[in-house]
């Protein structure tokens, strides 16, 4: 919505004797608004292309599902605390022995996924050991299938002596990033386990112990904020049901008529970067036009058939994603129709399910940093078309003052002159509207916005144009209600010339404008 301020600026004089009010007429000539339109100022969304013939056309590219699995398969945050303990009811330690040594896997509870192997990208794993012995303690701790760069995680710590009442603790924490895991356990052969070793030696310097079967010393592992960038294994049967909404807004702009197009196209990629098979399922496309309320679903023998969709191949940065594409066009489905509906909102309804069949690869899944599941919607509809009553309109603001009992104005009118390189001829009017939405008054316009085909033959790189000039006559009865209106709205109906009355495809060329002058004549009665 635009905004005008009317502004008069009067010259009045007062005469110091004089007894009677003096009144004059004064002629007035105003500028109001000097612009010019092309497509790109019809819509802040980016969908006009220009085709290998030089002319507009629609050209829409939108993301109807774009996700990670990494986004549905994680680790979660997961703690583990393990007590050990000797076998035997004592055992004599002399200063520096290993006297404890002890090899665990540890289950991570991943959701319906059993993976054998990830590279974290980004968490961290918090170490923690007890001592209750009544010397210095030292322990290593070792996770053999933790690797980054081929060295796996070990870490040394020294603890301080204690009670089995009062055990001291010792803690670390290990940054995962860019770490791999093996999470097959210790025989290579399961999932979900993380494999650690811990031994534990006397001090070296200290004193010979003796160690009971109820000294038990703990170690505890938690994993946290895990995020990976690389999974193999199986990944389970997962499943994205949704519904998108997708607003074309150069069609919100259509406010009344019909469109009838020569041809277009809509097409569904579905594009599959994950090694892993899925089957996709678009269940209903259908646009709805917010004027008419009218819906059109578009029909297809392929829409609601559930339709397979193969694995990407090759490995990390050379994987190939595979593609599914599920084209419409007038020969195959009623896509004139869907689009000539005029619809501004289109809304998609899709399912999408991984491993449909269960653990086909036989636990050899994969996704890699880049892989990603898309589905996207294109369409190409040429702006070659018939045009039968398409109606644009816009608002703009205004403030008027006209009071009759004092300097006021009597009457006057509003000049549009326009140049207009499109070939649309269009029918203008103006509409007074108050306060509460109501209109005060329709005024059309003299003549008709002409179309650039009966423009003169432009010179060699220019566009053919037209030129035109519109007037609205404001009466007197009309300058009365100028306090009540607070928007004026612009409403054109915009038709396909047709000189000899058949049907007449237009194409609209590149660079296509309509630009304008509008100005105000009036009339004022100045009182003092």
């Amino acid at each position: 919505m635009k905004k005008i301020t009317f502004g008069i600026l009067l010259g009045l004089s007062l005469l110091a004797c004089r007894k009677e009010k003096a009144h004059w007429e004064t002629n007035w000539s105003l500028p109001l608004v000097s612009d010019t339109l092309d497509l790109k100022n019809l819509v802040t969304d980016s969908i006009f292309s220009v085709n290998s013939a030089g002319n507009y056309q629609l050209e829409i590219n939108r993301n109807i599902l774009d996700v990670k699995l990494s986004d549905y398969i994680q680790l979660p945050d997961t703690m583990v605390k393990q007590k050990y303990a000797l076998g035997i009811n004592s055992l004599p330690v002399n200063p520096g022995a290993n006297f404890l040594s002890n090899n665990k896997d540890h289950v991570i509870d991943i959701k319906d996924a059993e993976l054998k192997a990830v590279r974290i990208s980004k968490g961290s794993i918090d170490l923690s050991v007890s001592n209750p012995f009544n010397t210095k303690t030292i322990f290593t701790i070792k996770l053999p299938k933790a690797k980054k760069d081929g060295v796996s995680i070990s870490r040394q710590f020294s603890a301080p002596a204690g009670t089995l009442q009062n055990p001291s603790i010792v803690t670390a924490t290990i940054d995962l990033t860019g770490y791999d895991l093996d999470l097959r356990g210790t025989g290579n052969l399961g999932f979900n386990l993380l494999q650690s070793e811990m031994e534990v030696q006397s001090d070296p310097n200290g004193n010979a112990i003796v160690v009971t079967k109820y000294d038990s010393t703990s170690f505890t592992l938690r994993m946290r904020d895990i995020q990976i960038e690389y999974a193999r294994g199986y990944f389970g049967q997962i499943e994205v049901a949704d519904s998108s909404d997708l607003n074309v807004e150069f069609l919100q702009k259509i406010t009344a008529g019909s469109l009838d197009i020569p041809s277009a196209d809509i097409s569904f990629l579905i594009s599959n970067g994950i090694k892993v098979g899925a089957m996709a399922t678009i269940h209903q496309v259908f646009n709805k036009n917010t004027r008419t309320g009218n819906s059109v679903s578009l029909s297809h023998s392929q829409i609601g058939v559930p339709l397979d969709i193969n694995p990407a191949t090759g490995s990390w940065n050379n994987f190939i994603s595979s593609l599914r594409i599920l084209s419409f066009t007038s020969a195959n489905s009623n896509l004139e129709q869907y689009i000539e509906n005029l619809g501004s909102i289109q809304k998609i309804k899709y399912t999408l399910k991984l491993n449909p069949y269960g653990n086909l690869s036989g636990g050899w899944d994969e996704f890699f940093p880049n892989s990603n599941l898309q589905v996207k919607m294109k369409a190409n509809m040429p702006l070659s078309a018939k045009l039968t009553d398409l109606t644009f309109q816009d608002t703009f603001k205004i403030d008027f003052k006209n009071d009759k009992d004092k300097s006021h104005l009597v009457s006057g009118k509003i000049k549009l002159k326009t140049s207009n390189a499109f070939p649309l001829e269009g029918v203008v009017t103006l509409f007074l509207i108050d306060a509460n939405g109501q209109i005060i008054e329709t005024i059309a316009a003299s003549d008709k916005i002409s179309s650039s085909i009966f423009g003169s033959i432009p010179a060699l790189g220019e566009l053919q144009k037209s030129n035109s000039t519109l007037y609205f006559d404001l009466t007197a009865a009309s300058l009365l209600k100028l306090n009540q209106v607070k928007n004026i709205v612009v409403k054109a109906v915009m038709n396909t010339p047709d000189q000899n009355q058949n049907s007449t495809m237009i194409s609209i060329p590149d660079g296509a404008f309509v630009s304008f002058k509008l100005s105000a004549a009036f009339q004022t009665e100045n009182r003092i």
